[in-house]
């Protein structure tokens, strides 16, 4: 593996220095109201009105050199034919965070287009709209996407983020690097096939039709941290899925991903692959599915609320391996050049220890990151060129938080440890809320709300319905997951009703909420403990009886720092 690397690090340098001996050329494309206007090294070469046809004309009236977009602009109609932004061989073109708006009606605007050209560089981009592809590259070898965003509508047939494959040429030395983050494709966020070496980082790939990134008939590459959710949610696909004999030679740093078909899916005769760690929750379908699948390791991680969490189907564990919490133990991972980073946390008052063990990894540098919640994407480095394998975090607030340790190696490259958590509660900080009708935090009744018995406090009390089933529902916020304390204030005449508290759907406890002798005469009832989860909580209360609930005028809450959300 890293004898490709080093092939393909010299193969780019080759490049780079065989283009410094070419003629350079600058390029400027802006817009004054509705003109566009091009220039290659101060001469004009196009002014009108098409955002995609200044582009080109750049990229046409000149050889190597970078294009400096610097405003955004809409694709317009397609004219029944692909119409896309076309870079040349050599060419860099800088959008300097400036949009591309696929808004064609038709179905063939591509943001931007190749087919047969090499050593181009696409960078600092966010593509909206509609296109069929917002990158489609075919044949084409050592290209580089940098800082590219891609927020897509999903009203085209196709509608994939970043498609890079073979199917015109041979195609070679792919890289994704800095902020790749691919939102809303009708198809694949991303996808390559028949790709020989590629470099991709740490992406995000979120609310896809399909995969959040695909690998088919693609071999000796690396992929960083995959951070996926909500893709195929209802479907097949994955966060991660290599297809179509993808490998070998691929390696993966990690693999998060929540709300999808599946996280992980190796298929139709795909191997080679190792992934350093997972942690998957909440799938359609399998966790991770291994189908016809060979030397596939999964290294480390835990996989929950799968269906089930992991499944093989025509794959041996006589050359694939499965250690991952959630899971079955399976097969023996590789015993040579399989590196980990394993981290363990422990709650010390209000710090955090932290302690690790590195395996089979060169250090050079070790830094450490936390988060208040398990997705990566958004996590902070707290210490950086850390010297021995433990660290204290001191002076944290009661709440719950996720640490993960990021190794360079002496190779430069980077193993990241799944991430870890850690409790803090010391006991104090704790805060009460009380959430009455009309106010933040109510969401509903299953009745009405009146005012026509006194002694209610606010503008009224919920009634519900006389009926079994029938409840209350409210939404709080918390900073951390936690056990929380509930009571209502309520009015009851002569009969006792049996209730229910649950929480996301999830049943708790059950509540009886005693005659208080007149629908005048309001007093709280009994208190509960319910479990929360970190973010927004959906609360109910709901009556197990044919009488429906007491009048309730308002639910206490008391914890960490509740806060009620707005439901609308």
């Amino acid at each position: 593996m890293k004898n490709n690397k080093n092939m393909w690090l010299a193969a780019m340098l080759t490049l780079v220095s065989t283009c410094s001996t070419l003629a350079i050329a600058d390029a400027e494309v802006t817009k004054s109201g509705s003109t566009w206007s091009a220039s290659v090294d101060g001469n004009s070469v196009y002014t009108g009105t098409r955002y995609y046809d200044a582009v080109n004309a750049a990229a046409d009236n000149m050889g190597p050199g970078t294009i400096h977009i610097r405003d955004s602009g809409s694709s317009g109609e397609d004219g029944g034919a692909v119409y896309a932004i076309r870079p040349q061989a050599g060419q860099t073109l800088d959008f300097h965070s400036n949009h591309i708006d696929a808004n064609s009606s038709g179905f063939l605007d591509v943001g931007i287009y190749c087919d047969r050209r090499d050593n181009i560089t696409i960078k600092n981009v966010h593509v909206i709209g509609s296109p069929r592809y917002g990158f489609w590259f075919r044949g084409c070898s050592n290209i580089l996407f940098e800082n590219i965003t891609m927020d897509l509508s999903r009203d085209t047939p196709v509608g994939l983020g970043i498609r890079v494959d073979a199917s015109t040429g041979p195609a070679s030395n792919l890289i994704l690097q800095g902020n790749i983050n691919i939102n809303g494709s009708n198809g694949h966020a991303i996808e390559t096939y028949g790709i020989e070496g590629f470099t991709i980082g740490d992406i995000t790939v979120t609310n896809s039709g399909n995969a959040g990134l695909l690998l088919n008939d693609s071999r000796n590459g690396t992929v960083g941290n995959v951070t996926g959710s909500y893709n195929s949610p209802t479907g097949g696909y994955a966060t991660f899925r290599t297809a179509n004999t993808n490998g070998p030679n691929v390696t993966v740093e990690s693999v998060y991903s929540r709300n999808s078909g599946r996280g992980f899916f190796s298929v139709s005769g795909s191997g080679g692959t190792i992934i350093q760690s997972v942690d998957i929750a909440d799938t359609n379908i399998q966790g991770i599915f291994l189908q016809d699948a060979y030397d596939t390791h999964v290294l480390s991680g835990n996989v929950s609320n799968g269906n089930p969490n992991c499944q093989w189907i025509g794959t041996s564990t006589n050359d694939s391996s499965l250690n991952v919490s959630g899971c079955t133990v399976q097969g023996t991972p590789p015993t040579s050049g399989s590196s980990s980073i394993d981290l363990t946390t422990s709650a010390n008052g209000s710090d955090v220890d932290l302690s690790w063990v590195v395996n089979n990894i060169n250090v050079q540098n070790q830094d450490v990151y936390r988060d208040t919640d398990p997705d990566p994407s958004g996590r902070v480095r707290i210490a950086q060129a850390v010297s021995g394998t433990t660290y204290t975090d001191p002076s944290l607030s009661d709440g719950t938080y996720y640490y993960w340790i990021k190794i360079t190696d002496t190779d430069s490259d980077i193993h990241n440890s799944p991430g870890e958590v850690a409790e803090i509660s010391t006991g104090g900080g704790d805060s009460t809320i009380v959430v009455q009708e009309a106010q933040n935090g109510f969401c509903s009744v299953d009745g009405t709300v009146d005012s026509s018995n006194s002694g209610y406090t606010g503008t009224g009390y919920a009634n519900t319905d006389n009926a079994n089933g029938k409840g209350v529902d409210y939404q709080v916020s918390v900073p951390s997951a936690g056990s929380y304390q509930f009571m209502v204030r309520h009015a009851n005449g002569s009969t006792s009703r049996s209730s229910v508290y649950s929480v996301n759907g999830t049943n708790q406890d059950s509540i009886t909420l005693p005659a208080t002798g007149a629908w005048t005469t309001y007093v709280d009832s009994t208190a509960v403990n319910l479990d929360l989860l970190s973010g927004t909580n959906t609360i109910r209360l709901e009556a197990t009886n044919s009488s429906g609930l007491s009048n309730i005028d308002s639910l206490t809450i008391t914890g960490v720092d509740p806060i009620p959300v707005n439901c609308n």
